[in-house]
């Protein structure tokens, strides 16, 4: 499904991720990385393959696209320390060695709390924001003012709308969402272990949502 932001023309995947092919860029937002093992450490019985799983996506993905900079809005990681960032670390090299990816560029999230040296990774960089060219890549939108003429791109919020069939059966699905006044697009949680929050669009509003397979303009 193509979507334009700004001066930008970019294919939203059906794996709640962006390909932005102009820049070899994919771009997700809140992976939460992490968020199982932290679970488990206090004793809450979660699945164990959440994280690989995750990954695995975004090597499909990386596989996929050939994109050389993989673009993360905020909560790569969960929590603190845990085995699971190891194993994160392990991907991350045999991604750079054996692959496409030449950098992972991470702007800060609320979630990102891992100490400064966690973060000094080969082919990765992290900031709290990014203007690039007419777009303002942040995590949560609320803790940033707008640029004056760009297109404010964030996560934080996992929206879903909720969609009502013709019996009345509802269902709360991930959606982008892109709110014209605002000049804002607020990506869905690319983690499959994150919880989501139901937004109520405006009519002046774009929402996609994401079957996993395939992607609906509602």
């Amino acid at each position: 499904m193509k979507c334009l932001i700004g001066k930008n023309t970019w294919e939203l995947l059906p794996e709640k991720a962006i390909h932005w092919a102009e820049q070899s860029t994919l771009i997700v937002s809140d992976i939460h990385l992490g968020k199982a093992g932290h679970f488990r450490k206090h004793g809450i019985g979660v699945p164990v393959d959440a994280n690989l799983e995750n990954l695995a996506r975004l090597t499909r993905l990386l596989d996929q696209t050939k994109a050389v900079r993989l673009l993360v809005l905020g909560d790569l990681f969960h929590s603190d320390q845990n085995p699971e960032w190891d194993v994160f670390k392990e991907w991350l090299a045999a991604e750079l060695e054996g692959g496409s990816l030449e950098e992972l560029l991470l702007i800060q999230g609320n979630h990102d709390v891992l100490p400064p040296a966690e973060w000094n990774q080969k082919g990765m960089r992290i900031e709290a924001a990014l203007l690039e060219d007419d777009l303002f890549f942040v995590h949560d939108s609320q803790e940033h003012e707008p640029v004056g003429g760009a297109w404010t791109v964030c996560g934080h919020v996992h929206p879903a709308v909720r969609l009502i069939g013709g019996g009345k059966q509802a269902l709360r699905v991930p959606c982008w969402w892109l709110n014209q006044e605002k000049r804002q697009l607020t990506l869905p949680a690319f983690g499959a272990f994150t919880g989501s929050f139901t937004v109520k669009p405006s009519r002046k509003d774009t929402c996609w949502v994401t079957t996993g397979t395939a992607i609906l303009a509602v």
